[in-house]
């Protein structure tokens, strides 16, 4: 869920419709999709490994919109509230 890239780069963290970071103790569910640069070098990142690796298949399950829906009663809220 590029939690390594949150410490680095905080925007990445979803907003909720309160206006607060959307966090669920130590954890973060999804990616803000509004920052287009983060798209952007991800999409390159992939780009870059298809072509040197060439793999059978990637696998994009947890590119999503910010919700954590591992549980019997999933919470999805509603992001991203960001200035982006």
């Amino acid at each position: 869920t590029f939690r390594a890239d949150f410490d680095a780069r905080p925007e990445l963290i979803p907003i909720g419709v309160d206006g607060q970071p959307i966090r669920y103790g130590e954890l973060v569910q999804g990616v803000c999709l509004s920052q287009h640069e983060f798209l952007a070098e991800t999409e390159a990142n992939l780009l870059d490994g298809l072509r040197r690796f060439a793999p059978t298949g990637i696998w994009l399950d947890y590119l999503t919109y910010a919700g954590w829906f591992e549980t019997p009663e999933p919470d999805l809220q509603e992001s991203c509230f960001c200035p982006a």
